[in-house]
């Protein structure tokens, strides 16, 4: 049995009772009840909260050769400012061409950076 429906059935037993030490005895034990209840469900959402963080932390990855941030099946990168400075995943837009270069800017954090027009392996995207 679980511990509120305990207390309705020994809240129905109080009323018969002239006991008063008892009966505010149980109602004390009634708060606490409901106080460790409540303590419980908020651990609960911290917990779900803190493993859905630890997911995302798992499934993002610095990827060569510009450094971007990816999550897994996610081929749109991450702004790798806004991620290590605050952790949030804010996808880069598409790249623009720019002279011989392309570049991309950040719309929270207005980060720029910049690849090669013409990427090859060694290569890697700086910011500005």
């Amino acid at each position: 049995m679980d511990p509120l429906s305990t207390l309705k059935q020994i809240r129905e037993i109080i009323k018969k009772t002239n006991d008063r030490a008892l009966v505010e005895l149980i109602l004390e034990l009634q708060k606490d009840v409901f106080a460790i209840e409540s303590h419980n469900l908020r651990l609960a959402a911290e917990l779900g909260n803190l493993r859905r963080q630890l997911d995302l932390l798992v499934r993002m990855h610095a990827r060569p050769p510009f450094g971007y941030y990816f999550q897994d099946r996610d081929d749109v990168p991450f702004c790798p400012k806004c991620w290590e400075s605050c952790g949030k995943r804010i996808h880069l837009p598409a790249p623009e061409p720019s002279g011989n270069r392309i570049r991309r800017d950040c719309p929270v954090c207005k980060e720029t950076y910049w690849e090669p027009a013409i990427t090859n392996g060694g290569s890697r995207a700086h910011h500005a």
